[in-house]
């Protein structure tokens, strides 16, 4: 039997019936941490064997340095089974997103939702799975129902980078403070370096009321108009 360790199982089958024997149609895959994925370990009946020709040869195919059967991920944090995939069985994970189209809100914005590799297949050092994860789009609150301070919606603003224009409206009808309305509707996308413009209540001002640094007349009209009779006495 001759040697073909190392070759390719197509380049392995060229030699063996080349000799005269025949060939499995099926390899048998082995784990190695010698040999390269997809490279002869041996053969069986091994090399240097002699035997009839005609005679069936096995190829024993490597898989590759480790192997990993792939569980069900799914529901799962995928930043912790890339971290694992990658760093345990330098498994090659792509992150993809897929929109939800109904109850999205019921899954979490780092949760597996799918997987290209079935539970139950084996990788091996090199290959590759792609994890899909929710496409979940933030959008504003309802600042006005929700009944958001304007020190929330300021906040708000920095954690994703919007600028904030704050109107003031007079009104008694609302305490002050209150946020009247809001020039994004909920539920709009946010998208990084926009502006948003609230409106918030604040009191009124007293119309009446004299301005800074004048008294206040408390004088009546008639005690007015008897001073001036008296005057022109």
């Amino acid at each position: 039997v001759p040697n073909v360790a190392n070759m390719s199982v197509i380049d392995a089958e060229n030699e063996l019936k080349d000799a005269g024997f025949a060939v499995a149609t099926s390899t048998v895959k082995e784990e190695s941490s010698d040999v390269d994925k997809g490279l002869v370990i041996r053969t069986d009946p091994e090399a240097g064997r002699k035997i009839k020709k005609g005679t069936t040869i096995t190829i024993v195919e490597s898989t590759g340095k480790t192997v990993l059967t792939v569980e069900d991920y799914t529901g799962k944090n995928y930043i912790e089974i890339k971290t694992l995939l990658e760093s345990m069985y330098q498994i090659k994970v792509n992150i993809e997103k897929r929109d939800i189209e109904d109850n999205a809100s019921e899954y979490e914005e780092q949760e597996i939702i799918g997987q290209s590799v079935a539970a139950g297949e084996t990788l091996s050092e090199g290959d590759s799975i792609t994890l899909y994860i929710p496409n979940i789009i933030d959008g504003y609150p309802d600042f006005v129902t929700e009944g958001w301070t304007v020190d929330d919606v300021k906040n708000f603003c920095n954690q994703y980078n919007i600028t904030l224009t704050i109107d003031y409206q007079e009104t008694s009808d609302y305490a002050s403070g209150t946020i009247l309305s809001q020039s994004r509707s909920s539920d709009t996308p946010i998208v990084s370096g926009t502006t948003l413009k609230i409106t918030v209540a604040t009191e009124p001002t007293d119309s009446g009321k004299p301005a800074d640094g004048e008294e206040e007349d408390n004088t009546s009209d008639t005690e007015k108009d008897s001073k001036d009779d008296n005057n022109t006495q």
